[in-house]
């Protein structure tokens, strides 16, 4: 076969060029695709307050074996997990020192431009909501956050990236 005619996909899957280009449409208008990410899914939590990582940590725990857990307690420090290793999405809350969510989100995207993210803020008003949809962030959710809102945010990212779903009963 010539190098000008690859060879065609499988149905239903997409290559990372056929994914929405940022700012222009949401990882829910992407084009369905078949699960390329296998579980378990490498989950980032970064977040600068010790309680509310733990709690977050504690929420995802339950679903061993079809999430991996990785955090971070500063911007910077999830920036550079991004950097090095692989993340499937990100749960970022948004004012952390050295880099904030959406600029974490942000180089996640640069790298894994697949991978959905959350932000959790204190202060989710109008202008970081237009933020974080010129992103495509896949959800914004208000602190404090509720456990069953956390849960339903990741179920659906998952869901819209890698046509995978959390556990009903974990």
């Amino acid at each position: 076969m010539s190098a000008s005619n690859p060879p065609p996909r499988p149905a239903g899957v997409v290559s990372l060029g056929d994914l929405p280009a940022p700012g222009r449409a949401t990882l829910d208008e992407a084009p369905p695709c078949e699960v390329l990410v296998e579980p378990p899914f490498r989950v980032l939590v970064a977040e600068d307050n010790d309680a509310l990582r733990e709690v977050v940590l504690a929420v995802l725990e339950r679903f061993v074996g079809v999430l991996e857990l990785l955090e971070a307690s500063h911007g910077g420090e999830a920036v550079r997990i991004i950097r090095g290793e692989r993340v499937d999405v990100a749960v970022l809350d948004f004012q952390m020192p050295q880099s904030n969510g959406l600029e974490a989100f942000a180089e996640l995207r640069a790298v894994n431009p697949a991978a959905p993210g959350i932000l959790i803020s204190a202060e989710a008003d109008d202008a970081m909501r237009r933020d974080a949809a010129a992103l495509t962030v896949h959800r914004v959710l208000a602190k404090p956050v509720a456990r069953r809102d956390l849960l339903a945010a990741l179920d659906s990212a998952l869901r819209t990236a890698y046509q995978a779903a959390l556990p009903a009963a974990a």
